[in-house]
């Protein structure tokens, strides 16, 4: 694979540093042993992750008994894992529809970003809590939180996890890389793929923004 990929389907970070002369997140590989063979990708697939930190994303991703994966999880600071080759199927999209292909694995590159999510606000306190409160007791300061009306009455939350520069950073840099090197131009969130069932990346991310960074990057291949 020409630009930023090798052959197997794996970012080359050496390509990357030669190529963007800027201080740069950490990059780190691994296999998740949830993948399917053969992928044609034509979109990018965006995620959050609803949980903590990336690292405990990426080791669900490697236990065979969770049957999912991405092809990579983006932390809050910006560091970079890649999980799955971009050669294979990743297990991110679930039950999904996009322009009538149904089930969008075997065409999608997996990103997910570290983040909680909708969240609720302790009127005493002021902290903020993961709507997923029973399995966390993680709090958020309100400097970590934006006030975002979701584009869905799917969607009943109003307080969500910002999302750092320094990851958003990562995920323009890696949407880049991805999409000079495999011609893709078009990116979606799991909810336009999952409505009524998936929220993420929720609108406390700059979506538009970014679908078109991607479209413009897909035309310099």
């Amino acid at each position: 694979m020409s630009a930023f990929f090798t052959e197997f389907g794996i970012l080359s970070w050496l390509r990357v540093e030669n190529y963007f002369h800027c201080e740069l997140p950490k990059f780190e590989r691994v296999h998740s042993p949830n993948f399917n063979k053969f992928l044609e990708p034509r979109y990018i697939v965006l995620h959050y992750t609803a949980g903590g930190s990336a690292a405990g994303t990426v080791d669900w991703f490697m236990n065979p008994d969770s049957k999912v994966s991405a092809h990579f999880v983006i932390e809050r600071n910006g560091d970079i894992t890649q999980c799955v080759s971009c050669n294979d199927i990743a297990w991110h999209c679930g039950k999904s529809e996009y322009k009538g292909q149904q089930n969008l694995n075997p065409c999608s590159i997996g990103i997910e970003l570290a983040n909680w999510g909708p969240l609720r606000r302790d009127v005493d306190s002021g902290m903020f809590y993961p709507v997923h409160q029973w399995y966390c007791k993680k709090t958020l300061s309100a400097e970590q939180v934006i006030y975002a009306v979701p584009g869905t009455k799917d969607c009943v939350y109003y307080h969500w996890e910002r999302f750092p520069a320094e990851q958003l950073f990562s995920l323009a840099l890696l949407t880049h890389c991805i999409c000079r090197s495999y011609g893709i131009s078009e990116m979606l969130s799991h909810a336009e793929i999952a409505p009524g069932r998936k929220i993420d990346p929720g609108p406390a991310f700059p979506l538009d923004i970014f679908k078109r960074f991607c479209q413009l990057s897909g035309k310099f291949q």
